[in-house]
């Protein structure tokens, strides 16, 4: 439903540009400056941890119930991250030997 006044509409674009600037862009520019001093590793990890934080987020503040489906997915992410991270481990060592 769109406000009847210019005032109401001024509000609107006002909360819109709000959440662009600092929902939007400020969060993804300190996001993507703070990935730039962690290793390739370390930014896969973060970047792959996303969809299991904003579920636990979810479960949290909003009371959001997952799906066998979801779950299943969930486990698979942390799976492959442990892989990836292990995987390095052992490149680390095997070198170093």
């Amino acid at each position: 439903m769109l406000p009847a006044t210019i005032g109401g509409i001024t509000e609107v674009l006002f909360l819109i540009g709000f959440v662009t600037v600092f929902g939007t862009l400020l969060a993804f520019s300190l996001y993507i400056s703070g990935l730039e001093h962690l290793s390739a590793t370390e930014t896969g990890i973060a970047s792959s941890s996303e969809p299991i934080m904003s579920a636990v987020a979810s479960y949290i503040f909003l009371g959001l119930v997952l799906t066998l489906t979801q779950y299943v997915g969930g486990a698979l992410i942390i799976l492959a991250v442990i892989l990836v991270a292990t995987r390095r481990e052992q490149k680390v060592q095997l070198g170093a030997g």
